[in-house]
Order: structure tokens, then C-alpha cells, then sequence
């Protein structure tokens, strides 16, 4: 019915789960991916409304209003937060995020996704002879070894800083209710068939 549509959903999608796992990483090779993949998450996410009123223009230009107003305020509030998002990605290089934070953990509650078992791979860390750990493994003079995290943030539509992944998270789960939803009613207002 709307195969356009439904792709640049998956491609949202797919951009979503790049920037959520590159968000996640304590080493990176690339340092820009982040704003790389959110770039690309903001335009694909975009370009989903885009392709459906192309696809189906006038079914969207009647639906849509209606379906738009029975989303609560904080819904519309960040559908149109993230457009603005993806309009300073688009016009001024860039969304508008904060990466000055830092997330620190604790290097024994890292852990890797790749199956490496060598010595040589992973995360190092010299400290005092074993004798001198505590039972948990830690050095009981408080010097356990960390690794900062960037923390991403949007300044938020009602002023406070949400963390960049759960608000890109929030916003692909309304775009996912949005096709659905657009669907369900295409099939109902046409007896249950398909348009073309």
C-alpha cells in the first residue's frame, strides 16, 4: 500500500539502532559517528511524513490533521521538536546537542560484544597485587579504574536535557504508530482493500 513510506520507516529504524549502539560505546574509531548517525536518523525519520503524503497525498492530506490532534500535547510537542532537529541538521550542519558530559563506569562492568578471547583484545589495567584487592576485586583505598562515556543531550521543548537516544527513541515509536495507524484507517476507509 505505502511500500515507500514503510521503507524510510526501516530505515529510521535502522539509523536509530546505529546511533543507540555508537551512543553505547566506550572507544570509538570514528568520533564523529554519533552526530553522523543522528544526521541520518533526523532525515530518514523526516522524510517518512514526506513519502507518505507522495504516496498517497490526498488520503494523508484528510488524515492526517486529525490523527496529529489526538496525540497528547507532549507527542506533538516532540514531533515537532524533532522536525526543528532536523531542520538545523539540514540548514546549519548540525542538530543542536551536547556532548560535554561524561558517564563514568566502572572498567569491570565493560563488556564487549566481540567473541575475543586473546589476551591481547579488550580493556588493560595495572593496580595493585591482587593481594591488595578487597573481595569484590576493588582497591579498598577507593581507586577503581573508570572509563568516561559521552552523555548526548537535546535542550529539550519544555527546557530540561533528555538524553538524545531515548527522545530519537520516543520519536521513531510515533512515526511506527503513524504508519500503522495510517494504514488501519486506509484499510477501513476502503472496505478492507488495498489503494494503489
Amino acid at each position: 500500500m505505502i511500500p515507500l513510506t514503510e521503507m524510510k520507516l526501516r530505515e529510521a529504524k535502522f539509523f536509530f539502532a546505529l546511533l543507540h549502539n555508537t551512543a553505547q560505546q566506550i572507544v570509538r574509531n570514528e568520533p564523529e559517528a554519533f552526530a553522523f548517525y543522528l544526521n541520518a536518523f533526523l532525515s530518514a525519520a523526516r522524510a517518512v511524513t514526506f513519502a507518505l503524503q507522495y504516496e498517497d497525498k490526498c488520503s494523508y492530506d484528510f488524515w492526517f490533521t486529525p490523527w496529529h490532534d489526538t496525540r497528547t500535547e507532549k507527542q506533538r510537542e516532540l514531533l515537532a521538536f524533532m522536525v526543528k532537529q532536523r531542520n538545523f541538521a539540514e540548514k546549519c550542519g548540525s542538530p543542536k546537542f551536547t556532548a560535554e558530559d561524561w558517564e563514568w563506569i566502572p572498567i569491570t562492568e565493560i563488556r564487549s560484544d566481540a567473541d575475543r578471547s586473546h589476551p591481547a583484545y579488550g580493556f588493560h589495567w595495572f593496580g595493585p597485587p591482587l593481594a591488595l584487592l578487597d573481595s569484590a576485586g576493588l582497591d579498598p583505598r577507593g581507586h577503581q579504574p573508570q572509563v568516561g562515556r559521552r552523555v548526548y543531550q537535546f535542550s529539550t521543548f519544555s527546557g530540561d536535557e533528555k538524553e538524545v537516544t531515548s527522545v530519537c527513541k520516543q520519536y521513531v515509536d510515533i512515526l511506527d504508530a503513524l504508519v500503522k495507524d495510517f494504514i488501519s484507517w486506509r484499510q477501513a476507509s476502503t472496505g478492507g482493500g488495498t489503494v494503489a
